[in-house]
């Protein structure tokens, strides 16, 4: 006997041992089965399938909901209101900020309305000392 016929002999001793069990399980059960107990079996269903759809239901509702209503809160504008930065990059008390150049790379002649003058740079007034020898 080759294996692959062993195999199909042993599927289907097992197959069929399964479909005779549950064909006398269907019997038993018929011979005491009335009417409360069909009205227990689809109460039992409807309990089972209703939860099931209620989580279901805040499954999707989380998974498509809340990215749905952060771009729709977001393309008003309202999106930082809603749900603050979890960072603290590129925000000020609160409020958003766009990024700019550092104040170093800024004019130091001009200043800008974000500097204090000449004052915010850092300027040499002579040459700095390198101390090499030190280390």
């Amino acid at each position: 006997m080759k294996l692959d016929k062993a195999l199909g002999t042993l599927v289907l001793v097992a197959g069929s041992g399964l479909l005779m069990g549950m064909g006398f399980l269907a019997y038993m059960v018929g011979k005491t089965w009335t009417e409360a107990t069909t009205q227990s079996l689809v109460t039992g269903l409807v309990a089972v399938c209703g939860g099931g759809a209620v989580v279901l239901v805040l499954l999707v509702s989380l998974i498509v909901g809340i990215p749905m209503a952060i771009r729709y809160l977001e393309g008003m504008g309202r999106a930082r209101q809603s749900w603050p930065a979890t960072s603290p990059a590129g925000t000020v008390q609160g409020r958003v900020v766009e990024e700019r150049p550092p104040l170093l790379l800024a004019d130091a002649d001009e200043g800008s309305w974000d500097s204090p003058g000449v004052a915010g740079y850092d300027l040499w007034e002579e040459e700095p000392v390198s101390r090499s020898g030190e280390w």
